[in-house]
């Protein structure tokens, strides 16, 4: 990458670190002790994390980059999470009698999660010994299935919202589906060229700061 690559980057996910961190104020602040008004800050707060060490990575030439990976699958975790409860909730209200399906399905989704995030700890301090290119995909295709949750989370979320409320959490499913759909596009196109495009990469903190 070049220094232009590395300044848009920088600014792309400063930017969107002081989104979420204006965001997760503004969800402290309303927080009325609720389990899934905790989570929801929690989620944000891990973003403006992981975008704010994205962006001190992207201008110090990678340093900390390994951090900024962990904090990544961190904060997709968080938001599936949030997304569970709210089906869970969803389920429980109106006994729904998928709801044990349910909870199998998270037992499955938290498998997976803890799988590559072991990984990618163990890759990233050596514990696991791969090729550089290896290590590359590794990485990428448990990016990508963290996408292809969220999606499916997201969907699942819309889908079984009685017609009446879809109006009220369009917005939020067009903004957190927007998020794992850009993840989807930008790890995918890694997979294929087998290297990160830097634009796609550096862009992604503006799409952030739009969600």
């Amino acid at each position: 990458m070049g220094d232009t690559t590395l300044s848009i980057g920088a600014v792309s996910y400063g930017i969107a670190a002081v989104a979420f961190v204006l965001l997760t104020g503004l969800l402290v602040s309303g927080w009325r002790g609720k389990f899934q008004g905790a989570l929801l800050a929690a989620a944000a707060g891990v973003t403006a994390l992981w975008a704010g060490l994205s962006a001190y990575a992207s201008a110090a030439a990678g340093a900390l980059s390994a951090f900024a990976d962990l904090l990544e699958i961190a904060r997709d975790g968080l938001w599936l999470l949030f997304l569970w409860r709210l089906l869970v909730s969803r389920a429980l209200s109106e006994d729904i009698p998928t709801h044990q399906r349910m909870k199998r399905w998270f037992g499955f989704v938290t498998f997976v999660f803890a799988v590559i995030f072991i990984t990618t700890l163990a890759l990233h301090t050596h514990l696991l010994a791969f090729s550089a290119q290896g290590t590359f995909i590794t990485v990428i295709i448990g990016r990508v299935v963290l996408a292809v949750i969220g999606l499916a989370l997201v969907e699942q979320l819309y889908r079984n919202a009685p017609e009446a409320q879809r109006w009220a959490i369009k917005y939020f499913c067009l903004g957190l589906g927007a998020l794992f759909a850009y993840d989807f596009y930008l790890y995918s196109d890694a997979m294929l060229f087998r290297v990160a495009d830097a634009g796609i990469w550096s862009a992604r903190g503006f799409i952030n700061a739009l969600v």
